[in-house]
Formats: C-alpha cells, sequence, structure tokens
C-alpha cells in the first residue's frame, strides 16, 4: 500500500515519511509468477488459490471500510471495527505468509515440487531476467515435463529455446524448435525457417518448414498478415533455390 499512501501525502500537499521506506513489491512478484494460471492476482485469490487459506465470516471487506469508518465517527461505537480490524490482520499475515512462501522459492528454485507447468514456467522467466541461466533451463525443462496438454507444452519450450537462441546455442534451441513445431507451433517454425535459411544454409529445409507453416494457416482464421510474411518468405526462398539450381547446371555444363 505504500504507493497509494505516498500519493495521498502529495494530494495533501505533504511529504510522505514512507519515500525512502525499503518496499517489496509482493504484487509484482505474484503478477510475474502466477498471472498466467490465475484470472486474479489479488490478495483474496492468492490466499485461497496459492496459500490455500480462507477467512471466516467476520471481516469487513475492502469497499465497506470507509462506510463503516464513517458510521464511527458520527456514532462513536467502535464495535463494528472489529471486522475491519481482523481484514487488516489477515491482510498482514498473509503477506508474511506470501513473503516466505517467495523466500522458499527463490532460494532454491530447483526444489519447489507444487507449481504447475505454467508456474515453473513464469519461474524460469524470473530466473532468467535475474540472470541465472543453469536455473532458467531447469525451470524451462520441468515446466515442458509437468505439461499436461501440448499447448501448454509449447510456452516452455519455447522459452528455453530463445534463451538458447539468445546465446547463440543453436544446436540446443533447433530440438526445441522441432519439439514444437510437431505440436503445431507458427512460431517454431518461423526459427526454423530462419535458422535453415541464413545459418545451416539448407534452403530446402527452410522451405519446408515455410510451406508447413502456410498449411497450417489454411486453418486458422484472421491469419492474413502472418500469412502474407509467410508467403513473402515462400517466393524468397524458391527464387533462391532457383538461383542456386541455376549456378549448378551451368557450373555442370563448363565440366
Amino acid at each position: 500500500d505504500i504507493p497509494i499512501l505516498n500519493t495521498r501525502y502529495i494530494l495533501q500537499d505533504f511529504t510522505s515519511p514512507f519515500e525512502d521506506l525499503p518496499h517489496l513489491d509482493l504484487l509484482h512478484l505474484t503478477r510475474r509468477i502466477w498471472r498466467a494460471r490465475l484470472e486474479q492476482c489479488n490478495l483474496s485469490n492468492i490466499e485461497q488459490q496459492i496459500l490455500q487459506l480462507q477467512r471466516d465470516g467476520d471481516e469487513v471487506p475492502g469497499y465497506l471500510v470507509p462506510e463503516y469508518y464513517a458510521q464511527y465517527l458520527r456514532d462513536g461505537n467502535a464495535e463494528p471495527l472489529r471486522g475491519i480490524f481482523y481484514h487488516n490482520e489477515q491482510d498482514v499475515l498473509s503477506l508474511a505468509a506470501l513473503f516466505a512462501l517467495f523466500a522458499d522459492i527463490l532460494h532454491d528454485p530447483s526444489a519447489w515440487e507444487n507449481g504447475s507447468s505454467q508456474d515453473l514456467t513464469a519461474l524460469g522467466r524470473l530466473l532468467e531476467c535475474m540472470g541465472e541461466i543453469d536455473g532458467a533451463v531447469n525451470l524451462y525443462q520441468r515446466g515442458a515435463r509437468a505439461a499436461d496438454s501440448p499447448a501448454k507444452k509449447l510456452e516452455p519450450l519455447l522459452a528455453q529455446a530463445k534463451l538458447h537462441k539468445r546465446h547463440r546455442k543453436f544446436d540446443w534451441a533447433v530440438p526445441l524448435w522441432e519439439q514444437a513445431a510437431a505440436e503445431g507451433s507458427l512460431e517454431a517454425m518461423e526459427e526454423l525457417a530462419k535458422y535453415y535459411e541464413h545459418r545451416a544454409r539448407q534452403l530446402e529445409k527452410a522451405l519446408d518448414y515455410t510451406n508447413q507453416a502456410l498449411r497450417l494457416l489454411e486453418t486458422i482464421p484472421d491469419s492474413a498478415l502472418r500469412t502474407q510474411a509467410f508467403l513473402y518468405r515462400q517466393q524468397r526462398l524458391m527464387a533462391k533455390l532457383q538461383r542456386h539450381q541455376a549456378h549448378g547446371d551451368q557450373a555442370s555444363a563448363k565440366d
């Protein structure tokens, strides 16, 4: 809540005493890891879905707090505020539990056993941003193994392949793209077409993956822009192949 408090101090033309206070934004970390799986990353949903906590019926919902407080100012009866204090107490306890969970996960990500494929992949992305490359690769691999559907398997496969591509490890990236392409990933087909055209210099294979992508795009609605891009790639590859064939024929004629 510190950003909100700082804003309120500014609106009242006061200097906030919280401006220089060390502040860990748990909401940011929560979204980084669970945004793909959870519809909402608010504290109440995290309590139920991640921390497995359940509040009782005595608390006052946050949207009613201003009304209860205004009533207290009018009549001086503090009894209805009991539920507000309970609400705030549970917020603090839940944040402490969430902080402890993050501390355990980040201390040894390889030991995290309760994460879904999406959770493991998201944590892998976080470690990659932190420069923990080996840990990120391990989590991407676990995320792929934990996937319960081909669609969910694509994300960790592509994330790991992208990491290897960034570090110029194409021998490791290509098999991952091939797995993803076999599951119907247009992104993987495009990466393979690029790789075989520009690096491996195998134009036939580049054209094969381009044609594979175009066949898949025929089944996908509203894909005109992507189809156009692959058609352009197809035409360029076919022209290159024709030129290579012509050069080969000329060389054979000279022999």
